[in-house]
């Protein structure tokens, strides 16, 4: 069986400017929700990073938590299928919209 499964990823910055969250969602196949969790939580560790900025700022990501994990129920034509829907506030979609400015 395949779920979508959102993980929730933070970055901190050691000079405690901000950090920014970021949901990733991924396909995994599992037998159960469960597998799924932990499938996608070992998965995480590829985004999970630490570098240095242009201004010698150290950031790093780490995994918050899986958000949610959902059974793909789809029929054979998988074109359309949608994997994640995410319900908005107008503040939070209006902050989507508009892109990140750096000028901190």
């Amino acid at each position: 069986m395949d779920y979508s499964v959102a993980l929730m990823l933070r970055s901190e910055h050691k000079s405690k400017r901000p950090g920014l969250w970021e949901c990733v969602v991924l396909l995994v196949e599992a037998s159960s929700d469960e597998e799924a969790r932990a499938k996608a939580e070992r998965l995480s560790e590829r985004y999970e990073t630490e570098f240095q900025t242009a201004d010698g700022d150290t950031v790093r990501w780490r995994l918050e938590g899986v958000q949610k994990v959902e059974l793909i129920d789809y029929a054979p034509d998988r074109s359309g299928t949608e994997l994640y829907s995410l319900h908005l506030t107008e503040h939070e979609a209006r902050s989507i919209l508009n892109p990140i400015v750096d000028d901190e």
